[in-house]
């Protein structure tokens, strides 16, 4: 009985001087991060810093929004298609290296909620950069077909618009617009990246307008 008592309080020294450490720990990262504090559940916490926070330290921009917002579904369903556009790439050629640089740090192509994804059917934008030779006609058009509705393409460069320098070509297609239906034109050659991001702002608009009336 007297090892197993010494045991047991052995055991509680070892927690109580772990807990001490975590606590230490604990105050030292706050220290080092101005003033952030680290739990493991809520009973560790003070009864005053679970009580209800005074508004001064609710952010201003909260305390603007209403309780309750009216809107149309459509709209939501607009807002959140136009900021979450899942790319598919098709770079044939040298408007590829504009679209590699969109995608590249320096412009950000995610913020505007655009994944670039090599699966045709968890996408629903197709970028055409480059050449369509009648050669790969069928697979735009396979790959077109497989992606999720609804689904919009940009023609991004002289190339997929209308053939470029390849115009009458007899083994390039003249513009990807005569295989599937082109929804942003995107000029130059090749055009920069800039174009191509006005591009998607462009597409952007067009989706909000899905589902309203216009003139």
């Amino acid at each position: 009985m007297g090892m197993t008592g010494n045991g047991e309080s052995q055991e509680k020294e070892n927690q109580t001087q772990l807990e001490g450490q975590e606590q230490v720990a604990s105050h030292q990262y706050a220290a080092r991060s101005g003033g952030v504090r680290l739990f493991r559940d809520l009973n560790e916490l003070d009864a005053h810093e679970l009580k209800p926070q005074p508004t001064e330290l609710i952010p201003g921009f909260w305390k603007l929004l209403p309780g309750v917002v009216a809107g149309k579904i459509q709209d939501l369903v607009n807002w959140s298609r136009q900021h979450s556009m899942w790319m598919m790439p098709f770079g044939t050629a040298c408007c590829g290296m504009e679209l590699a640089a969109f995608i590249g740090n320096k412009f950000d192509f995610d913020r505007f909620g655009m994944v670039p994804w090599f699966s045709p059917r968890q996408c629903d934008t197709m970028v055409v950069a480059g050449t369509i030779t009648e050669k790969m006609a069928p697979a735009v058009v396979q790959l077109y077909n497989q992606m999720a509705e609804p689904r919009y393409v940009i023609a991004m460069g002289g190339c997929a618009i209308n053939g470029g320098p390849f115009y009458t070509g007899y083994n390039v297609v003249d513009g990807v617009d005569k295989l599937i239906p082109v929804d942003v034109y995107v000029p130059g050659c090749p055009p920069r990246p800039e174009a191509l991001i006005h591009g998607v702002y462009v597409l952007r608009d067009k989706i909000a307008r899905v589902g309203k009336l216009t003139n």
